[in-house]
């Protein structure tokens, strides 16, 4: 698995866990540009280095810190 995990969903329904992974990238910016299906409105990135959610569509800003 690459170091990048790129997650989304739809609006109405979120936080599907494993079920919204889409891709593993080397880079965010592979992943940021990404181009994600039309249904797929909501976005987070994790990087698996810190185990944190890096990237986000400004949804959750919890998720970021």
């Amino acid at each position: 698995m690459k170091r990048y995990l790129l997650f989304s969903y739809p609006d109405y329904e979120g936080s599907g866990g494993w079920l919204d992974f889409v891709k593993d990238f080397d880079t965010v910016e592979e992943a940021k540009g990404y181009p994600l299906e039309s249904w797929q409105e909501r976005f987070h990135i994790v990087d698996l280095h810190i185990g944190k959610v890096i990237e986000h569509d400004g949804l959750y800003e919890e998720l970021v810190e």
